[in-house]
Protein backbone atom coordinates (compact mmCIF):
# COMPACT_ATOMS: atom_id res chain seq x y z
CA UNK A 1 0.00 0.00 0.00
CA UNK A 2 2.59 2.51 0.85
CA UNK A 3 4.72 1.47 -2.36
CA UNK A 4 1.19 2.11 -4.44
CA UNK A 5 1.19 5.73 -2.65
CA UNK A 6 4.75 6.22 -3.67
CA UNK A 7 4.61 5.40 -6.55
CA UNK A 8 1.38 7.21 -6.89
CA UNK A 9 3.31 10.57 -5.58
CA UNK A 10 6.26 10.56 -8.03
CA UNK A 11 3.51 9.83 -11.47
CA UNK A 12 1.38 12.83 -10.00
CA UNK A 13 4.95 14.98 -9.90
CA UNK A 14 6.19 13.72 -13.03
CA UNK A 15 2.57 14.86 -14.42
CA UNK A 16 2.97 18.35 -13.22
CA UNK A 17 6.34 18.62 -14.38
CA UNK A 18 5.72 17.73 -17.71
CA UNK A 19 2.42 20.24 -17.70
CA UNK A 20 4.44 23.44 -16.25
CA UNK A 21 7.11 22.53 -18.87
CA UNK A 22 4.88 22.39 -21.66
CA UNK A 23 3.39 25.17 -20.41
CA UNK A 24 6.68 27.07 -20.43
CA UNK A 25 7.59 25.88 -23.17
CA UNK A 26 4.38 26.77 -25.24
CA UNK A 27 5.19 30.23 -24.11
CA UNK A 28 8.23 30.67 -24.91
CA UNK A 29 7.39 29.13 -28.36
CA UNK A 30 4.93 31.87 -28.69
CA UNK A 31 7.14 34.95 -27.20
CA UNK A 32 9.08 34.32 -29.80
CA UNK A 33 6.68 34.07 -32.46
CA UNK A 34 5.66 37.03 -31.21
CA UNK A 35 8.93 38.61 -31.06
CA UNK A 36 9.63 37.14 -34.85
CA UNK A 37 6.32 39.03 -35.92
CA UNK A 38 7.67 42.55 -34.66
CA UNK A 39 11.11 42.30 -36.45
CA UNK A 40 9.66 41.28 -39.93
CA UNK A 41 7.66 44.54 -39.46
CA UNK A 42 4.36 42.44 -38.64
CA UNK A 43 3.43 44.46 -35.34
CA UNK A 44 -0.32 43.78 -35.28
CA UNK A 45 0.10 40.05 -35.63
CA UNK A 46 2.41 40.16 -32.56
CA UNK A 47 -0.34 42.38 -30.88
CA UNK A 48 -2.80 39.34 -31.62
CA UNK A 49 -0.65 36.66 -30.78
CA UNK A 50 0.27 38.52 -26.84
CA UNK A 51 -3.47 38.84 -26.47
CA UNK A 52 -4.45 34.93 -27.43
CA UNK A 53 -1.04 34.18 -24.65
CA UNK A 54 -2.98 35.70 -21.92
CA UNK A 55 -5.89 33.39 -22.50
CA UNK A 56 -3.86 30.35 -21.86
CA UNK A 57 -4.92 28.39 -19.16
CA UNK A 58 -1.82 26.52 -19.10
CA UNK A 59 0.37 29.28 -18.38
CA UNK A 60 1.45 31.03 -15.12
CA UNK A 61 -0.09 34.12 -13.77
CA UNK A 62 3.68 35.99 -14.40
CA UNK A 63 3.67 34.60 -17.80
CA UNK A 64 -0.16 35.70 -18.51
CA UNK A 65 0.81 39.55 -16.88
CA UNK A 66 3.92 39.49 -19.41
CA UNK A 67 2.34 38.61 -22.16
CA UNK A 68 -0.16 41.83 -21.68
CA UNK A 69 3.14 43.74 -20.83
CA UNK A 70 4.45 42.90 -23.94
CA UNK A 71 1.26 43.16 -25.72
CA UNK A 72 1.28 47.14 -24.36
CA UNK A 73 4.62 47.61 -25.20
CA UNK A 74 4.07 46.91 -28.46
CA UNK A 75 1.61 49.14 -28.97
CA UNK A 76 3.71 52.01 -27.33
CA UNK A 77 6.77 51.21 -29.30
CA UNK A 78 5.47 49.67 -32.54
CA UNK A 79 2.32 50.75 -33.49
CA UNK A 80 2.94 54.53 -31.86
CA UNK A 81 -0.80 53.82 -29.78
CA UNK A 82 0.88 55.90 -26.22
CA UNK A 83 -3.56 55.77 -24.63
CA UNK A 84 -4.14 52.19 -25.20
CA UNK A 85 -0.84 51.29 -24.25
CA UNK A 86 -1.74 53.30 -20.73
CA UNK A 87 -4.79 51.40 -20.41
CA UNK A 88 -3.09 48.18 -20.68
CA UNK A 89 -0.30 48.54 -18.09
CA UNK A 90 -3.05 50.31 -15.78
CA UNK A 91 -4.92 46.90 -16.04
CA UNK A 92 -1.80 45.01 -15.20
CA UNK A 93 -1.05 46.40 -12.14
CA UNK A 94 -4.90 46.17 -11.02
CA UNK A 95 -5.29 42.19 -12.17
CA UNK A 96 -1.73 41.20 -11.33
CA UNK A 97 -0.69 43.26 -8.79
CA UNK A 98 1.77 40.64 -6.78
CA UNK A 99 3.57 39.83 -10.34
CA UNK A 100 7.18 41.29 -11.35
CA UNK A 101 5.22 42.63 -14.27
CA UNK A 102 2.70 44.76 -12.55
CA UNK A 103 6.73 46.77 -11.72
CA UNK A 104 7.48 46.48 -15.04
CA UNK A 105 4.28 48.26 -15.74
CA UNK A 106 4.42 50.98 -13.45
CA UNK A 107 8.05 51.63 -14.70
CA UNK A 108 7.07 52.02 -18.46
CA UNK A 109 3.69 53.85 -17.59
CA UNK A 110 6.25 56.29 -16.10
CA UNK A 111 8.62 56.51 -19.75
CA UNK A 112 5.36 56.89 -21.58
CA UNK A 113 4.23 60.00 -19.18
CA UNK A 114 7.84 60.96 -19.13
CA UNK A 115 8.35 61.23 -22.66
CA UNK A 116 5.04 62.90 -23.49
CA UNK A 117 6.36 65.75 -20.92
CA UNK A 118 3.85 65.19 -18.06
CA UNK A 119 6.73 65.14 -15.22
CA UNK A 120 4.17 65.61 -12.33
CA UNK A 121 2.44 62.54 -13.88
CA UNK A 122 5.36 60.57 -14.51
CA UNK A 123 7.01 61.22 -11.08
CA UNK A 124 3.70 60.27 -9.20
CA UNK A 125 4.08 56.99 -10.82
CA UNK A 126 7.44 56.72 -10.29
CA UNK A 127 7.49 56.92 -6.85
CA UNK A 128 4.96 54.70 -6.30
CA UNK A 129 6.75 52.29 -8.56
CA UNK A 130 9.71 52.74 -6.46
CA UNK A 131 7.85 52.63 -3.06
CA UNK A 132 6.51 49.11 -3.74
CA UNK A 133 9.45 47.48 -6.00
CA UNK A 134 12.60 48.33 -4.29
CA UNK A 135 14.45 45.34 -5.86
CA UNK A 136 13.50 45.72 -8.87
CA UNK A 137 15.31 45.08 -11.63
CA UNK A 138 14.68 48.25 -13.31
CA UNK A 139 14.78 50.53 -9.62
CA UNK A 140 18.02 52.69 -10.25
CA UNK A 141 16.61 53.43 -13.76
CA UNK A 142 13.53 55.08 -12.04
CA UNK A 143 15.79 56.63 -9.68
CA UNK A 144 18.32 58.24 -12.50
CA UNK A 145 14.63 59.36 -13.94
CA UNK A 146 13.11 61.15 -11.06
CA UNK A 147 16.69 63.29 -10.64
CA UNK A 148 16.82 64.04 -14.50
CA UNK A 149 12.83 65.58 -13.77
CA UNK A 150 13.70 67.33 -10.50
CA UNK A 151 16.73 69.17 -12.89
CA UNK A 152 14.01 69.88 -15.62
CA UNK A 153 11.76 71.13 -13.06
CA UNK A 154 13.97 73.80 -11.93
CA UNK A 155 12.69 77.03 -13.78
CA UNK A 156 16.61 78.30 -13.44
CA UNK A 157 17.63 75.41 -15.37
CA UNK A 158 15.78 76.63 -18.52
CA UNK A 159 17.91 77.07 -21.63
CA UNK A 160 17.44 80.67 -22.14
CA UNK A 161 18.71 82.11 -25.95
CA UNK A 162 20.35 85.48 -26.29
CA UNK A 163 21.60 87.19 -29.10
CA UNK A 164 25.12 88.54 -28.74
CA UNK A 165 25.73 90.38 -32.02
CA UNK A 166 24.45 90.23 -35.82
CA UNK A 167 27.24 90.69 -38.02
CA UNK A 168 29.14 89.78 -41.23
CA UNK A 169 31.96 88.35 -38.80
CA UNK A 170 32.89 86.51 -35.50
CA UNK A 171 36.08 85.23 -33.95
CA UNK A 172 34.77 81.96 -31.52
CA UNK A 173 37.37 80.16 -29.51
CA UNK A 174 37.87 78.66 -26.48
CA UNK A 175 40.76 77.93 -23.32
CA UNK A 176 40.30 74.35 -23.48
CA UNK A 177 39.21 72.20 -26.59
CA UNK A 178 36.35 73.46 -29.19
CA UNK A 179 34.14 71.27 -30.71
CA UNK A 180 31.79 72.66 -33.61
CA UNK A 181 28.62 70.97 -35.13
CA UNK A 182 28.09 70.20 -37.74
CA UNK A 183 31.74 69.22 -38.21
CA UNK A 184 32.18 67.02 -35.15
CA UNK A 185 35.57 67.94 -34.69
CA UNK A 186 37.83 69.67 -33.16
CA UNK A 187 38.78 73.39 -33.24
CA UNK A 188 41.17 75.71 -31.78
CA UNK A 189 39.15 78.67 -33.50
CA UNK A 190 36.53 79.63 -35.62
CA UNK A 191 36.57 82.83 -37.64
CA UNK A 192 33.12 83.16 -39.56
CA UNK A 193 33.15 86.07 -42.35
CA UNK A 194 30.62 87.03 -44.90
CA UNK A 195 31.88 87.97 -48.07
CA UNK A 196 30.01 88.29 -51.11
CA UNK A 197 27.20 86.41 -49.35
CA UNK A 198 28.82 83.89 -49.31
CA UNK A 199 30.21 82.20 -45.63
CA UNK A 200 33.92 81.74 -45.17
CA UNK A 201 35.51 79.57 -42.22
CA UNK A 202 38.76 80.34 -41.27
CA UNK A 203 39.76 81.33 -44.76
CA UNK A 204 37.67 78.44 -46.78
CA UNK A 205 34.32 78.72 -48.27
CA UNK A 206 31.35 76.35 -46.85
CA UNK A 207 28.19 75.83 -47.27
CA UNK A 208 26.80 74.87 -43.96
CA UNK A 209 24.42 77.66 -42.40
CA UNK A 210 24.05 76.47 -38.68
CA UNK A 211 26.92 75.64 -36.14
CA UNK A 212 26.84 74.78 -32.72
CA UNK A 213 30.06 75.49 -30.31
CA UNK A 214 30.67 73.62 -27.30
CA UNK A 215 33.55 74.16 -24.84
CA UNK A 216 34.92 71.25 -22.65
CA UNK A 217 35.73 74.28 -19.97
CA UNK A 218 31.65 75.53 -20.49
CA UNK A 219 33.07 78.74 -21.11
CA UNK A 220 33.47 80.13 -24.67
CA UNK A 221 34.67 83.51 -26.04
CA UNK A 222 33.01 85.50 -28.74
CA UNK A 223 35.44 87.91 -30.39
CA UNK A 224 37.80 88.41 -27.06
CA UNK A 225 34.62 88.15 -24.46
CA UNK A 226 34.25 84.98 -22.63
CA UNK A 227 30.38 83.32 -22.35
CA UNK A 228 29.26 80.58 -19.97
CA UNK A 229 26.55 78.06 -22.29
CA UNK A 230 27.08 77.37 -25.93
CA UNK A 231 27.05 79.08 -28.70
CA UNK A 232 25.55 79.27 -32.02
CA UNK A 233 25.82 80.91 -35.49
CA UNK A 234 22.95 80.93 -37.88
CA UNK A 235 23.46 82.55 -41.56
CA UNK A 236 20.28 84.71 -41.82
CA UNK A 237 19.74 87.01 -44.43
CA UNK A 238 23.26 87.46 -45.69
CA UNK A 239 23.96 88.01 -41.78
CA UNK A 240 25.74 86.24 -38.94
CA UNK A 241 23.25 85.98 -36.10
CA UNK A 242 25.42 84.77 -32.58
CA UNK A 243 23.43 83.11 -29.82
CA UNK A 244 24.49 82.31 -26.73
CA UNK A 245 22.74 79.15 -25.36
CA UNK A 246 23.31 79.19 -21.38
CA UNK A 247 20.79 78.14 -18.54
CA UNK A 248 18.77 80.89 -16.70
CA UNK A 249 20.89 80.80 -13.51
CA UNK A 250 24.10 81.72 -15.26
CA UNK A 251 22.19 84.35 -17.57
CA UNK A 252 21.58 86.06 -14.02
CA UNK A 253 24.25 86.10 -12.90
CA UNK A 254 25.68 88.48 -15.44
CA UNK A 255 22.51 90.49 -15.91
CA UNK A 256 21.59 91.42 -12.03
CA UNK A 257 25.53 93.34 -11.79
CA UNK A 258 25.12 94.55 -15.10
CA UNK A 259 22.05 96.01 -14.32
CA UNK A 260 22.18 96.93 -10.84
CA UNK A 261 25.08 97.95 -8.71
CA UNK A 262 26.74 95.00 -6.90
CA UNK A 263 26.99 97.56 -3.59
CA UNK A 264 23.77 97.88 -3.03
CA UNK A 265 21.73 96.18 -0.43
CA UNK A 266 21.42 92.67 -0.78
CA UNK A 267 17.40 92.91 -0.92
CA UNK A 268 17.73 95.43 -3.62
CA UNK A 269 19.42 92.66 -5.48
CA UNK A 270 17.15 90.29 -5.30
CA UNK A 271 14.67 92.39 -6.44
CA UNK A 272 16.37 92.29 -9.13
CA UNK A 273 16.82 89.37 -9.78
CA UNK A 274 13.03 88.13 -9.84
CA UNK A 275 12.51 91.06 -12.04
CA UNK A 276 15.10 90.14 -14.69
CA UNK A 277 14.18 86.48 -14.31
CA UNK A 278 10.41 87.69 -14.76
CA UNK A 279 11.37 89.60 -17.78
CA UNK A 280 13.33 86.90 -19.55
CA UNK A 281 10.55 84.35 -18.80
CA UNK A 282 8.13 86.51 -20.17
CA UNK A 283 10.45 86.82 -23.49
CA UNK A 284 11.01 83.16 -24.00
CA UNK A 285 6.91 82.81 -24.07
CA UNK A 286 6.59 85.82 -26.43
CA UNK A 287 9.54 84.38 -28.76
CA UNK A 288 9.05 81.04 -28.96
CA UNK A 289 9.94 79.28 -32.32
CA UNK A 290 12.46 82.32 -33.05
CA UNK A 291 15.69 82.13 -33.37
CA UNK A 292 16.50 83.85 -29.99
CA UNK A 293 14.49 85.24 -26.79
CA UNK A 294 16.70 88.35 -25.71
CA UNK A 295 18.97 90.47 -27.06
CA UNK A 296 22.19 91.37 -24.71
CA UNK A 297 21.51 95.04 -24.72
CA UNK A 298 19.55 98.08 -22.96
CA UNK A 299 16.23 97.45 -24.67
CA UNK A 300 16.01 93.88 -23.26
CA UNK A 301 18.35 93.52 -20.64
CA UNK A 302 22.35 94.33 -20.35
CA UNK A 303 24.41 90.29 -20.24
CA UNK A 304 27.82 91.21 -20.54
CA UNK A 305 29.28 87.42 -19.81
CA UNK A 306 31.50 86.25 -17.16
CA UNK A 307 33.18 89.57 -16.94
CA UNK A 308 30.34 91.24 -15.14
CA UNK A 309 29.89 88.17 -12.29
CA UNK A 310 29.92 89.00 -8.78
CA UNK A 311 29.83 86.90 -5.74
CA UNK A 312 26.71 89.57 -3.74
CA UNK A 313 24.33 89.43 -7.16
CA UNK A 314 25.39 86.02 -7.65
CA UNK A 315 23.82 85.18 -4.20
CA UNK A 316 20.66 87.00 -4.64
CA UNK A 317 20.19 84.73 -7.68
CA UNK A 318 20.81 81.55 -5.64
CA UNK A 319 18.94 82.38 -2.63
CA UNK A 320 15.80 83.47 -5.14
CA UNK A 321 16.11 80.57 -7.09
CA UNK A 322 13.26 80.16 -9.73
CA UNK A 323 10.80 82.83 -8.52
CA UNK A 324 9.44 85.10 -10.52
CA UNK A 325 6.57 87.17 -11.09
CA UNK A 326 3.15 85.54 -11.98
CA UNK A 327 -0.09 86.91 -12.93
CA UNK A 328 -2.67 84.44 -13.89
CA UNK A 329 0.07 81.26 -13.89
CA UNK A 330 1.70 83.54 -16.57
CA UNK A 331 5.13 85.28 -16.19
CA UNK A 332 4.49 88.92 -16.24
CA UNK A 333 5.86 91.62 -18.39
CA UNK A 334 8.63 92.87 -15.54
CA UNK A 335 9.57 96.26 -16.37
CA UNK A 336 12.16 98.10 -15.04
CA UNK A 337 13.78 101.70 -14.88
CA UNK A 338 16.41 103.33 -12.87
CA UNK A 339 14.38 105.84 -11.33
CA UNK A 340 10.45 107.32 -11.65
CA UNK A 341 11.75 110.40 -10.59
CA UNK A 342 8.68 110.29 -8.33
CA UNK A 343 6.07 108.83 -10.38
CA UNK A 344 5.59 105.92 -12.13
CA UNK A 345 4.35 105.57 -15.54
CA UNK A 346 1.49 103.59 -17.02
CA UNK A 347 2.50 101.43 -20.01
CA UNK A 348 -0.63 101.99 -22.01
CA UNK A 349 1.05 105.62 -22.84
CA UNK A 350 4.30 104.13 -23.95
CA UNK A 351 3.70 100.61 -25.39
CA UNK A 352 -0.17 101.20 -25.98
CA UNK A 353 -1.15 98.00 -24.05
CA UNK A 354 -2.62 98.02 -20.64
CA UNK A 355 -1.07 95.80 -17.93
CA UNK A 356 -3.50 95.19 -15.09
CA UNK A 357 -0.22 94.78 -12.47
CA UNK A 358 1.48 97.99 -14.26
CA UNK A 359 -0.24 101.62 -13.13
CA UNK A 360 1.07 104.87 -12.77
CA UNK A 361 1.22 106.12 -9.26
CA UNK A 362 3.13 108.27 -7.10
CA UNK A 363 6.72 106.68 -6.19
CA UNK A 364 7.12 108.03 -2.58
CA UNK A 365 10.76 105.84 -2.23
CA UNK A 366 12.51 107.02 -5.88
CA UNK A 367 14.22 110.33 -5.34
CA UNK A 368 13.32 112.92 -7.75
CA UNK A 369 16.98 113.32 -9.15
CA UNK A 370 16.86 116.05 -11.46
CA UNK A 371 19.02 116.96 -14.45
CA UNK A 372 18.70 119.22 -17.14
CA UNK A 373 20.08 119.93 -21.20
CA UNK A 374 20.79 122.98 -22.79
CA UNK A 375 21.25 122.75 -27.05
CA UNK A 376 21.34 124.86 -29.36
CA UNK A 377 18.91 125.02 -32.40
CA UNK A 378 22.47 124.02 -35.22
CA UNK A 379 22.56 120.96 -33.15
CA UNK A 380 19.04 119.78 -32.19
CA UNK A 381 18.24 120.01 -36.09
CA UNK A 382 21.07 117.38 -36.73
CA UNK A 383 19.69 115.36 -34.01
CA UNK A 384 15.99 115.76 -35.48
CA UNK A 385 16.18 116.34 -39.01
CA UNK A 386 19.66 115.34 -40.15
CA UNK A 387 20.21 118.93 -40.74
CA UNK A 388 17.27 118.65 -43.55
CA UNK A 389 15.69 121.03 -41.45
CA UNK A 390 16.35 123.91 -39.36
CA UNK A 391 14.35 124.24 -35.74
CA UNK A 392 13.12 126.94 -34.94
CA UNK A 393 11.25 126.37 -31.15
CA UNK A 394 9.55 123.23 -29.43
CA UNK A 395 6.57 122.86 -27.73
CA UNK A 396 5.33 120.39 -25.77
CA UNK A 397 1.48 119.65 -26.85
CA UNK A 398 0.50 115.86 -24.60
CA UNK A 399 1.14 114.63 -21.59
CA UNK A 400 -0.06 111.61 -20.09
CA UNK A 401 -1.32 111.36 -16.39
CA UNK A 402 1.82 110.98 -15.17
CA UNK A 403 3.48 113.81 -16.26
CA UNK A 404 5.58 112.53 -18.76
CA UNK A 405 5.72 114.26 -22.39
CA UNK A 406 3.49 112.06 -24.78
CA UNK A 407 4.10 114.45 -28.18
CA UNK A 408 5.40 117.58 -29.02
CA UNK A 409 4.98 120.22 -32.07
CA UNK A 410 8.46 121.36 -33.66
CA UNK A 411 8.21 124.54 -35.62
CA UNK A 412 11.21 124.47 -38.21
CA UNK A 413 11.93 126.33 -41.68
CA UNK A 414 10.13 123.46 -43.55
CA UNK A 415 6.51 123.73 -41.72
CA UNK A 416 4.94 122.12 -38.19
CA UNK A 417 6.29 118.59 -37.20
CA UNK A 418 4.63 116.50 -34.79
CA UNK A 419 6.54 114.11 -32.66
CA UNK A 420 6.26 111.57 -30.10
CA UNK A 421 7.63 111.77 -26.86
CA UNK A 422 10.09 108.34 -26.23
CA UNK A 423 11.02 109.47 -30.06
CA UNK A 424 12.08 112.67 -29.16
CA UNK A 425 13.83 111.20 -26.11
CA UNK A 426 15.40 108.33 -28.90
CA UNK A 427 16.79 110.95 -31.34
CA UNK A 428 17.93 113.31 -28.59
CA UNK A 429 19.88 110.56 -26.85
CA UNK A 430 19.10 108.46 -23.95
CA UNK A 431 21.34 109.11 -21.79
CA UNK A 432 20.80 113.07 -22.31
CA UNK A 433 17.04 112.94 -22.01
CA UNK A 434 17.40 111.07 -19.30
CA UNK A 435 13.24 110.18 -19.23
CA UNK A 436 10.02 112.16 -21.31
CA UNK A 437 9.12 113.60 -17.44
CA UNK A 438 10.66 117.09 -18.66
CA UNK A 439 9.70 120.73 -19.09
CA UNK A 440 11.28 122.71 -21.92
CA UNK A 441 12.37 126.81 -22.16
CA UNK A 442 12.44 127.98 -25.48
CA UNK A 443 15.48 130.59 -25.46
CA UNK A 444 16.84 132.46 -28.51
CA UNK A 445 19.13 130.27 -29.93
CA UNK A 446 18.29 126.95 -28.55
CA UNK A 447 16.78 124.93 -26.06
CA UNK A 448 16.48 124.47 -22.25
CA UNK A 449 14.87 121.32 -21.43
CA UNK A 450 14.70 120.55 -17.03
CA UNK A 451 13.63 116.46 -16.03
CA UNK A 452 13.53 114.07 -13.07
CA UNK A 453 13.83 110.40 -13.42
CA UNK A 454 15.85 108.21 -15.42
CA UNK A 455 13.98 105.57 -17.89
CA UNK A 456 10.61 105.01 -19.03
CA UNK A 457 9.62 104.79 -15.52
CA UNK A 458 7.10 102.07 -15.69
CA UNK A 459 7.46 99.08 -13.48
CA UNK A 460 10.45 98.68 -10.73
CA UNK A 461 12.68 101.91 -9.81
CA UNK A 462 16.14 100.46 -9.51
CA UNK A 463 16.22 103.58 -7.18
CA UNK A 464 13.23 102.98 -5.32
CA UNK A 465 14.10 99.34 -4.38
CA UNK A 466 17.31 100.54 -3.36
CA UNK A 467 16.04 102.74 -0.74
CA UNK A 468 13.47 100.64 0.30
CA UNK A 469 16.40 98.04 0.85
CA UNK A 470 17.96 100.39 2.97
CA UNK A 471 14.27 101.05 5.31
CA UNK A 472 14.54 97.37 5.95
CA UNK A 473 11.73 96.01 3.23
CA UNK A 474 12.23 92.90 2.02
CA UNK A 475 12.91 92.40 -1.93
CA UNK A 476 8.84 91.02 -2.19
CA UNK A 477 7.83 93.72 -0.24
CA UNK A 478 9.86 95.83 -3.29
CA UNK A 479 8.32 93.89 -6.34
CA UNK A 480 4.69 93.94 -4.61
CA UNK A 481 4.91 97.64 -4.13
CA UNK A 482 5.89 98.02 -7.59
CA UNK A 483 4.08 95.59 -9.16
CA UNK A 484 0.66 96.73 -7.80
CA UNK A 485 0.06 93.97 -5.09
CA UNK A 486 -1.44 91.91 -8.12
CA UNK A 487 1.43 89.41 -8.86
CA UNK A 488 2.25 86.57 -7.02
CA UNK A 489 5.92 85.02 -6.54
CA UNK A 490 5.97 81.65 -7.08
CA UNK A 491 8.61 78.80 -8.10
CA UNK A 492 6.46 76.31 -9.64
CA UNK A 493 7.17 75.89 -14.14
CA UNK A 494 3.90 78.22 -15.03
CA UNK A 495 1.22 76.71 -17.33
CA UNK A 496 1.93 79.04 -20.33
CA UNK A 497 5.32 77.31 -20.38
CA UNK A 498 4.55 73.77 -19.68
CA UNK A 499 3.83 70.82 -22.38
CA UNK A 500 5.93 72.49 -25.24
CA UNK A 501 6.43 69.44 -27.32
CA UNK A 502 7.78 71.79 -29.95
CA UNK A 503 10.83 73.30 -28.04
CA UNK A 504 13.26 70.97 -25.79
CA UNK A 505 14.32 74.52 -23.96
CA UNK A 506 11.03 74.46 -21.81
CA UNK A 507 10.61 72.19 -18.90
CA UNK A 508 7.69 70.46 -19.16
CA UNK A 509 7.40 69.58 -15.54
CA UNK A 510 3.59 70.78 -15.24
Amino acid sequence: MQRFRLSFFLISLFLLYSQVNYASSLYDRLSEKARAYIVSGESSKALDLYSSMSTISDITKEQRANSLLLRSITLWKELGNKGLAIKGLEDITYRYMDTDAAGDALFFMGLIYEGNGNFKKARKILKSFMKNYPEHMRYENARRIMKKMDEYCDVDNLLVRVCLKTGTGVDIRSESRLFVYPFKSVMDHFKADIINSFLYVNGKKYVETAFLFISDSDLVIVDGIKYRGKISITVNNGKLEVVNIIPLKNYLKSVVPAEMPESWDIEALKSQAVVSRTYALYMMMKNRGKNYDLKSDTWYQMYKGVISEGVKSSEAVQTTESQFMSFKDKPVLAAFHSNSGGRTADPLYFWDEKFPYLNGFKDRFSPSKEWSLKMDFEKLSIRLFNDRWQVQGVRVVKRSPSGRVLKLLLKTDGGLFYIKGDKFRQKMGLKEVKSTLFKIVNMKKGLFIKGRGFGHGIGLSQYGAKNMAEKGYKYKKIIQFYFSGMVSIVKKMPDSLKNESSNIRLSKFF
